[in-house]
């Protein structure tokens, strides 16, 4: 390394100026790299999402996903797979391994699923993958000044105008419009009268199809030319559509159809010979085909559509509703590419919403960003720069402290701008982001960048007091030190190696912060041998010809600053009693233990910065507006904390669904569907509203009271994450069972058990089960020997009745003119219904069917009611029941295992078994995985002292400095109150490699003493004498560098606020002990080593001589 060095003087010029061009170019890099909340955390996790209208659980579960899940059974590198099947929905999660290619995945897993056959009216699966950073950029609602505009208003402004222009800036990859109403053209059928004429709602949507067409039928040679032909007509009037002929009335047909049937059958496009009506010879009369001739029929015996059916404008019913602080209100989420700035679109997308606000129109608009990730990424991230800065800038002025000179202490704090503009480089060129984790890498790594230079410095000056040439003292110095120095910054860079072994989440979120921190150390070190040595030349040459290098030839022995008669004291002390001075520490270490077995664990920490979060769910079954109008109750509930300065916003969404599945779909781009029985609140927080955790408690109280839910949670959020989640960390329980019965029983054992005082003696709360209550259902059960008689089939009359029930679309036309102008010149959906006031069981029962002589229901079926599942969750192919609540304590991790050694202990039903959900098992892994990087991170930082050293015994005295700062990472958690998680493990993990950096300094100069001939005492006395000064300079250093860090309050800083208090904690216990034990049993090992090498022992009596001292910075440099 001294090579390095050596390079650096010889070329003076050569080695400033590639340094400012680093920081140049530097400076003009940091403007190009993307900002973010957090790294791109893209998991190995496929979703897919299927929507079958109408569908209930049992026939999703049995037509979709049940085909799915076969699909995707041998698909490699698959470690689970969980589906949920409710009406009218699937859902499947697919878990791949940690290392698998994310863009193949979703490759592989659409290639599987477009061989699938899925029965008719199945949508075609939406297949997406998931990341944290796929929530939307911009969550705003919109509204209208003018109160007497409708959302329908809204709505086509929005769809016609803002959408588009918000889809067409650069970086914007899609954009959702929730809450709104569709205008379709709608077709209702009066059931009595489909009844006495024989048409069935099949019938009538394929004569509009075969009608509203454009069909090409080949091509015509015309003078040479070849022209294509085809046949279309399209309705441009609701009156058209009124006046169209289905056939006669009574059911005799007027022509048969390509498909077979009699009676007004139509056709579908692609058969546009069904509707056989031929114009009349007779005014007032219509032909119609009989296959001998032509008959003419008068007008009067006519079928048409008014005659059965009444055709309007109008909305359809909302799959969601939404509300802003109490109003009804259209969602907008806008969406951004992952690769794309987030700041810059977002701006971008602000300024066409301020157009569109602000633009003259009938239809004005009004937004409120509900949520909006750029403000939030610019505050965090200004808020940890701030902190770093902060942080540097102390660092700076405790060197100062010590050394009493300007210069010296530039030299030394060079270090710190260099460092972290050469990560930067190397963060962009390797893709990095800027957010509050690589950020926190470089704000943690401040303090320790400067710990070289100071070392290398130190050691220089100290050559030039004892009035060595400064050219020589410069290469001297710094080559009598470079080992050491490589080697602790090897040994802080090597601990992060392992954290590979991790795996999962906690690697992809926390390899940027190694990397980060990694690259800011290799600079740190390269800079202390190459720019501290030649600014040092410079500045110490000029003070030594100016003579102001105090007391310059003055031995080290003729030296005694404050410092060393403070510290000589106590070390001679440590050395005469050595077994006491082990025993102090080892009391300390143990009942710092003792202190441990107190601290709480978790998987994240908890943001500073919260909103609350309300999911509520009705009896099943019960409709949208029955939901909505207990939602309002819940926001009066929420209003008088508004009016009172706690609230800002209430954010409502009603219909989307809940839970783990809806949160996922829509992540993925999918979407829920219509969940009629859900609704989530998002209650925004001000700075008044205090205790956010007590506020939400008593929100869920006042909640419950009002009754009418099946379910009531209430939770907090991180600010940054409201409408994305709740918490991270809750109860998870996984249920598995070969039987429905059984595995319905165990659940409610477990839930009626996990209730009540019980419930708050584990410290859960809002326990519920996925595994919903079933609800009465109507099984329709076809006698398939009378259906084929009538032209039908089980599932044909399957597919009849679901068109009764949810309606069908018979295509979409364009009106030249209606009663309602904003309906006009647009396209416009046809919708089929039959009237719902006018649907009850006894007119299903009567609903004709077949298309051969349809005749009613009943005659072909028998009906029964019969219990339904709501939803049907499966693990791996097995049905499952997910028991999911709320923790009431910072200790989650190990409430789950209280809870799950609870379960363990009561009597479940023969072939259900119970074990963590995947959620807490993943927490669980990546911990247990962290405790093992620990570990081998020790394993890995004796193997680079080993090599360093050459000794076996060595290493493993400065190995005696980790447990000295797991008793300052311990105390530390314990006094600020602070759990035990993934953040405070990673600092642990740093700790590793930081606190032995001070035990090989010190050694590194005790071995050179004792190759120089000096006994074991006065080497470990002597550099202990020595080194005192640098090793207290840059552990104060790298503490307070930390201490805003640590403090911070900030919105995200809260992911590296525990890192640096364990680090804060454990480094400096670590040097004061350091100071004292690692002497003691360097003194001890080597006593043990010449006993065993049969050697006499070393003195351990002082010298008479007087103590060697080292003179401070100060006395030198003015």
């Amino acid at each position: 390394m001294i090579a390095l060095t050596r390079q650096a003087l010889k070329r003076p010029s050569v080695t400033i100026v590639l340094a400012l061009g680093i920081i140049i170019f530097g400076l003009i890099t940091v403007g190009s790299v993307k900002q973010e909340l957090l790294p791109n955390l893209s998991f190995p996790i496929v979703t897919i999402t299927t929507v079958y209208p109408g569908a209930n659980a049992e026939a999703v579960d049995r037509t979709v996903t049940a085909p799915i899940e076969n699909a995707l059974s041998g698909l490699q590198g698959v470690e689970s797979t969980q589906s949920t099947s409710s009406e009218g929905f699937a859902f499947t999660i697919v878990q791949f391994d940690v290392n698998a290619d994310v863009k193949a995945a979703k490759s592989d897993v659409a290639d599987k699923i477009s061989s699938v056959t899925f029965p008719t009216g199945v949508q075609t699966p939406k297949v997406g993958t998931f990341d944290f950073n796929s929530l939307p950029a911009i969550n705003a609602s919109v509204s209208s000044k003018d109160p007497n505009i409708s959302l329908a208003d809204l709505q086509t402004r929005v769809q016609g105008e803002l959408i588009p222009n918000l889809s067409s800036i650069n970086g914007v990859s899609r954009v959702n419009l929730t809450g709104g109403e569709q205008q379709q053209v709608l077709i209702t059928l009066d059931p009595d009268k489909m009844a006495q004429n024989k048409v069935t709602q099949t019938q009538v949507v394929q004569i509009l199809q075969a009608n509203n067409l454009a069909f090409p039928v080949g091509t015509l040679d015309e003078s040479g030319r070849s022209l294509p032909l085809r046949v279309t007509h399209a309705f441009s009037t609701t009156t058209e559509i009124e006046n169209l002929v289905l056939g006669i009335k009574g059911g005799l047909p007027t022509g048969t159809g390509a498909t077979g049937a009699t009676g007004a059958t139509g056709a579908t496009a692609t058969t546009p010979a069904a509707n056989q009506t031929q114009p009349a010879t007779t005014p007032g009369a219509t032909t119609a085909a009989t296959g001998t001739g032509q008959v003419q029929i008068p007008d009067a015996l006519l079928l048409h559509v008014k005659d059965i059916a009444t055709v309007q404008v109008a909305k359809t019913g909302n799959a969601t509703i939404t509300r802003t602080n109490g109003n009804p209100s259209l969602g907008l989420q806008v969406y951004i590419d992952p690769n794309a700035n987030i700041i810059s679109v977002t701006q971008a997308v602000k300024d066409e919403l301020n157009r569109a606000a602000n633009a003259q129109s009938a239809t004005p608009l009004t937004f409120k960003l509900v949520t909006e990730q750029a403000a939030t990424i610019q505050k965090s991230i200004s808020g940890v720069v701030q902190e770093g800065l902060t942080g540097a800038v102390i660092a700076v002025i405790v060197i100062f402290i010590f050394l009493l000179s300007l210069r010296t202490t530039l030299i030394a704090a060079v270090s710190i701008p260099v460092s972290v503009i050469v990560a930067l480089i190397l963060m962009r060129l390797q893709g990095f982001s800027l957010n509050v984790i690589t950020l926190g890498g470089l704000a943690v790594a401040i303090g320790r960048v400067v710990d070289d230079s100071i070392v290398v410095l130190e050691n220089i000056y100290r050559h030039v007091r004892e009035g060595d040439e400064v050219n020589s003292s410069v290469i001297q110095g710094t080559r009598e030190v470079a080992g050491a120095i490589t080697t602790s910054t090897l040994t802080t860079v090597a601990v992060f190696l392992p954290l590979g072994l991790a795996g999962g989440f906690v690697s992809k979120l926390f390899l940027p912060f190694s990397l980060t921190v990694t690259y800011a150390l290799l600079a740190s070190l390269l800079v202390a041998l190459t720019v501290v040595p030649l600014l040092a030349r410079l500045f110490m040459g000029r003070l030594a010809k100016g003579g102001k290098v105090a007391q310059a030839g003055k031995s080290e022995e003729e030296e005694n600053s404050w410092l060393q008669r403070a510290y000589t004291p106590v070390l001679k002390w440590s050395l005469k009693h050595r077994w006491i001075t082990l025993l102090i520490a080892g009391v300390v270490f143990f009942g710092s233990l003792g202190l441990a077995s107190q601290l709480k664990f978790t998987f994240l920490p908890d943001s500073p910065q919260k909103n609350i979060s309300i999911s509520l769910t009705t009896p099943p079954g019960t409709d949208l507006q029955s939901t909505t109008a207990k939602a309002v109750q819940v926001e009066n509930l929420i209003k008088p904390l508004q009016s009172q300065g706690k609230v800002s916003d209430i954010q409502t969404t009603i219909g989307q669904g809940s839970g783990t599945a809806a949160a996922l779909a829509q992540l993925t781009g999918g979407s829920a569907g219509g969940v009629p029985n859900t609704a989530a609140l998002t209650v925004s927080l001000t700075g008044q509203a205090g205790d956010a955790d007590a506020l939400a408690s008593s929100l869920e109280a006042q909640i419950n009271a009002i009754g009418g839910f099946q379910t009531v949670t209430v939770q907090t959020v991180a600010a940054s994450q409201s409408g994305g989640g709740g918490q991270s960390s809750g109860l998870d329980i996984e249920l598995v069972g070969n039987n429905t019965d059984s595995l319905r029983q165990a659940n409610k054992t477990i839930l009626d058990y996990l209730s009540g005082d019980k419930a708050k003696q584990l410290n859960i709360a809002n326990v519920t089960s996925n595994l919903a209550d079933v609800k009465p259902a109507l099984q329709v059960d076809v006698n398939p020997q009378l259906a084929i008689v009538h032209g039908t089939t089980a599932a044909q009359v399957a597919q009849q009745i679901g068109g009764l029930l949810n309606g069908a679309s018979a295509g979409t036309i364009t009106l030249s003119s209606s009663s309602d102008p904003t309906a006009v010149n647009k396209p416009l959906t046809m919708y089929v219904q039959v009237d719902p006031s006018k649907l009850n069981l006894d007119r299903i029962k009567n609903l004709p069917v077949g298309t051969i002589n349809p005749v009613a229901l009943a005659q072909v079926a028998t009906i029964q009611e019969v219990p339904g599942a709501v939803s049907i969750t499966r693990i791996n192919g097995d049905q499952a029941a997910s028991i999911t609540g709320k923790i009431t304590s910072k200790d989650t991790i190990n409430v789950q295992r209280q809870v799950e050694q609870e379960i363990k202990k009561l009597s479940l039903p023969a072939g259900v078994t119970v074990g963590t959900g995947t959620q807490a098992q993943s927490q669980a892994d990546a911990l247990s995985s962290l405790g093992v990087a620990l570990l081998v991170a020790i394993g890995l930082v004796y193997l680079v002292m080993l090599i360093w050293s050459g000794s076996l015994l060595n290493p493993l005295v400065i190995l005696f400095s980790l447990p000295l700062a797991a008793i300052g990472a311990i105390l530390g958690l314990f006094i600020t109150g602070k759990p035990i998680g993934i953040t405070s493990l990673i600092g642990m993990l740093m700790l590793i490699g930081i606190v032995v950096t001070n035990a090989i300094v010190l050694l590194d100069l005790v071995e050179q003493y004792r190759r120089s001939g000096r006994s074991v005492y006065d080497s470990v006395l002597h550099a202990g004498r020595v080194r005192v000064r640098p090793i207290l300079m840059t552990a104060i250093a790298t503490i307070v560098a930390l201490v805003p860090l640590a403090l911070s309050s900030g919105n995200e800083s809260f992911l590296t606020s525990d890192l640096a208090i364990v680090v804060m904690g454990g480094l400096f216990t670590s040097t004061m002990l350091t100071l004292l034990v690692v002497p003691v049993v360097y003194s001890l090992v080597s006593g043990l080593r010449n006993r065993l090498s049969r050697k006499p022992k070393s003195p351990q009596i002082p010298p008479a001589q007087p103590l060697p001292s080292e003179e401070t910075t100060a006395e030198a440099v003015s």
